[in-house]
């Protein structure tokens, strides 16, 4: 109990104990009579005499999943202009959130609906999502084109990212490692990358943000786990450019003839950048790919 005065104590006490009975009384409630011992239930009943408006009218606390304000099914019977409005109000800016009712989702709920109601209608909202507009509408371009990416031509694919990069999408870092996922996913299942698409991912490295790694008085990187909450050992891939490097790692060395002499040449000029050391560290088991033709160039990129 907190500090009381001594003639407040008494009061306190009762109150604590009341409330330490109510809330009792409510979990043994709700695990059902079924599931609680012959002495719990007399104890149930006891309280449930004491306290006769227990838990009936106790608030219920529900988890609901936050939707889009329009699913998959209704976009597919949908006008493209109410789809269109539905995005001019639910912008990239809006996340998760609704700007007219929080019990509904944003852009990234009605963009993954839009990516489901555009697998059985790729010809259409391809045509849809060239209505869309950069640094406005991005996120639902990048989901139709991560949606579509296993079920089209590579070409097709790669064209439609190099027409919106053209018109100035993609212009923020999440859209362009979302975008980046999606050629390494497509490379990865034996598809071969074209040359300009590797060139617009290239243009899109760069210099890692000012944020730097905890690190200790000694100077060496430090970890701060919790305790409770500790992952233990696993680790999520790095964001920045990251998804950007393994794509074209991808690209490059999935080839029916691995090109490691443009791979090379790709992390020679991203190590004239700065970056991130949990970046190189997770880059890193893609060296021994390149051991056995080019040890000696391997080894001066490693030192560096």
């Amino acid at each position: 109990l907190p500090e009381q005065d001594a003639e407040d104590a008494p009061e306190s006490r009762r109150r604590f104990v009341q409330s330490n009975a109510r809330h009792r009384l409510e979990l043994f409630s709700a695990m059902g009579p079924d599931n609680l011992s012959a002495p719990t239930r007399a104890l149930v009943a006891g309280e449930s005499l004491r306290f006769p408006e227990e838990p009936k009218t106790r608030h219920e606390r529900t988890l609901t999943a936050v939707r889009s304000p329009m699913d998959a099914k209704q976009m597919s019977v949908a006008r493209d202009e109410d789809i269109l409005g539905l995005f001019e109000l639910l912008s990239d800016a809006t996340g998760f959130e609704n700007p007219k009712d929080w019990r509904k989702g944003g852009s990234v709920e009605a963009s993954r609906e839009l990516a489901i109601a555009a697998k059985d209608e790729p010809e259409r909202f391809f045509e849809l999502i060239r209505k869309f507009e950069p640094h406005k509408t991005e996120r639902p371009v990048v989901k139709v084109i991560e949606a579509l990416a296993s079920d089209l031509p590579l070409h097709r694919v790669e064209s439609a990212i190099l027409e919106f990069s053209a018109r100035g999408f993609f212009s923020e870092l999440e859209f362009r490692g979302e975008i980046a996922w999606i050629i390494e996913r497509v490379c990865r299942g034996g598809a071969e990358a074209s040359f300009p698409i590797c060139n617009l991912l290239e243009s899109w490295l760069g210099d890692a943000d000012g944020k730097q790694e905890p690190r200790t008085a000694d100077g060496t990187t430090k970890r701060v786990d919790s305790l409770l909450f500790s992952d233990w050992g696993f680790r999520s891939l790095p964001w920045g450019n990251y998804p950007i490097l393994r794509a074209l790692s991808t690209a490059y060395l999935n080839r029916d003839v691995p090109d490691h002499a443009a791979w090379i040449r790709m992390i020679e000029r991203h190590l004239e950048r700065s970056e991130h050391t949990e970046v190189w560290v997770a880059f890193m088991p893609l060296m021994p790919n390149l051991l056995v033709d080019e040890p000696e160039r391997v080894r001066t990129l490693v030192d560096r």
